[in-house]
């Protein structure tokens, strides 16, 4: 008996003692964790922020640690703590370097998931990505998709992010050793998405009655500008030429325009004969603008690409406004819309022509062997002939306006 009631006893305090550590061990970490959680904090907080008013998001990353910004080709911005463009130091298998890789296109599939899956068939199939890889997370406060591509151990992880906004598919890819992951995942926790509001530039078009907003760094193309026809475009297009004489005007190609309509028929019945001539397609009623104004999305075919085209009923005109159907700036496409808005139509009369060239600007030299067709307001240039027949091998065909005075 007694020595059961000694080891009832010796039972009593190892419960009692173990019971102890276990909470001065919970005190501890949770004194830990919230000391830490909050010098990460201060941490982000102290840590600058890279914004892309382009594509309308913002991400922060500590400069202190040697993050440096990199604008790449075809859009893609990097957040790396190299400059240089070496393969990671020790590494047998030559891998790239650390960095926050972030890379925006079009969305249409119906199914993230089953795009992602297909992406890596297609480009990357040893990896054998599967939808049960692809893990839900939340990406700017919206529901997204992560995977793991590929780990070696703690020397080099490949990770994917996923999220979509508006139809355009942010794809935020980490790519480095552990202790870099680790700062690539607190890098993506910050990314949110922006409004382009707060910096954008006023365009007001008196004689028809609109204004529209524009990004600070965008511009308005003086050379083609009239009350009917105006072109805004991003203004680093301006150090960027055409690719081959005659080509497109990168600025009308790659920007947004604005074109005033006088048709003869009604609004709808104008909408209704494209689409009977198959020049639109893919009919949407749609609401834009500060006041929700009723306004008609096609797919207009009528170009020398597809266009993203929506057309409002001005009473007595109609208004067209379009953007390349595939153009990385249909962000900016999409923010214009939101802040559109229909102001107090004036006579016509003291319409104010500062931003109104004089007509002898509006004059182009054409070259000798352009033809022309009035009736579908195209003309076609002869790119090269064959010398024996005088017959054209290639010719470009352009859309063009008739301006009238």
């Amino acid at each position: 008996m007694a020595n059961q009631k000694g080891m009832s006893n010796l039972l009593g305090v190892g419960i009692i003692v173990t019971a102890t550590i276990i909470i001065a061990g919970i005190v501890l970490a949770w004194q830990y964790g919230r000391l830490f959680g909050e010098k990460m904090e201060t941490q982000v907080e102290d840590w600058e922020t890279y914004r892309n008013e382009e594509h309308g998001y913002e991400v922060k990353y500590p400069s202190g640690e040697g993050i440096k910004v990199f604008q790449m080709e075809g859009g893609r911005t990097d957040l790396r703590p190299r400059e240089s463009w070496e393969p990671l130091p020790g590494s047998e298998g030559g891998w790239e370097p650390e960095r926050l890789e972030i890379k925006i296109e079009d969305f249409v599939s119906k199914s993230l998931e089953d795009y992602i899956v297909k992406k890596f068939e297609l480009t990357n199939p040893s990896f054998n990505i599967t939808k049960e890889k692809i893990k839900p997370a939340v990406i700017g406060g919206i529901s997204s998709f992560s995977l793991v591509v590929y780990q070696e151990g703690d020397r080099y992880v490949w990770a994917e992010n996923y999220v979509v906004k508006n139809e355009r598919l942010y794809n935020l890819s980490c790519l480095g050793g552990k202790k870099f992951i680790e700062l690539c995942d607190k890098m993506i926790s910050t990314f949110r998405f922006v409004e382009l509001t707060s910096n954008l530039k006023t365009y007001a078009n008196q004689k028809y009655g609109y204004e529209i907003k524009y990004p600070s760094d965008w511009a308005i193309n003086f050379d083609r500008l009239t009350e009917e026809f105006i072109n805004f475009y991003p203004s680093s297009l301006n150090e960027k030429p055409a690719s081959f004489p005659y080509a497109p005007d990168p600025k009308l190609t790659n920007g947004i325009i604005i074109q005033v309509i006088k048709p003869g028929e009604a609004f709808q019945e104008y909408i209704q004969q494209q689409i009977d001539r198959n020049s639109f397609t893919n009919k949407k009623e749609i609401k834009i603008g500060t006041e929700n104004y009723s306004a008609i999305e096609v797919i207009n075919f009528e170009s020398i690409a597809p266009l993203k085209n929506i057309f409002l009923d001005g009473g007595s005109f109609f208004l067209s406004i379009s953007i390349m159907e595939n153009s990385s700036y249909m962000p900016v496409f999409e923010e214009l819309l939101s802040v559109f808005r229909f102001i107090e139509e004036s006579s016509g009369e003291d319409t104010d022509t500062s931003l109104v060239p004089e007509k002898e600007n509006l004059i182009v030299a054409l070259p000798d062997n352009l033809v022309i067709n009035k009736e579908s307001n195209t003309f076609d240039i002869p790119l090269a002939i064959n010398k024996t027949t005088d017959q054209d091998i290639f010719s470009y065909q352009f859309q063009f306006y008739m301006i009238h005075h």
